[in-house]
């Protein structure tokens, strides 16, 4: 088997529709253009998405619903700001987070989780305590 150069070899891989130099270069710049113009078009839509929700939930009627509903879109919010460190943080690190980046990312989660569950439970409770309030006018005991 000959041997071949340098230049040789550069112009097999070429011949066979390899891309090497300005072209490879120019193709990465592209591919990282479009992976930035896709990463805004998701961030935007997200936005979007988030404030069609809150529109929704305003033009809700007062009550238990509109304020779970609320509630969930505030989580929602939350654990998008969360995704959204997460990402930046692996952006500057090459993909690669630290132990401490990891478990401070963990924590944020279990608080957001923590802090839903409660107002939830909170929202519930009163619930409970207004509806007997509100049905004391219906029923009028016979005697």
């Amino acid at each position: 088997m000959p041997v071949m150069k340098y230049g040789q070899k550069k112009k097999t891989y070429k011949d066979l529709g390899g891309i090497t130099g300005s072209s490879l270069t120019k193709q990465e710049n592209q591919a990282d253009k479009l992976r930035k113009d896709q990463q805004k078009s998701a961030e935007e839509l997200l936005t979007l998405r988030r404030q069609n929700q809150q529109d929704e939930i305003s033009l809700m009627k007062e009550g238990t619903q509109k304020k779970l509903s609320q509630i969930d879109l505030d989580y929602q919010k939350e654990l998008d700001t969360i995704e959204k460190q997460r990402t930046e943080w692996e952006k500057t690190q090459k993909g690669k987070l630290t132990s401490e980046q990891e478990s401070q990312l963990s924590i944020s989660e279990e608080y957001a989780f923590k802090a839903y569950q409660k107002r939830v439970s909170e929202t519930n409770k009163e619930k409970v305590r207004i509806r007997p309030e509100s049905m004391a006018g219906i029923f009028h005991p016979i005697w």
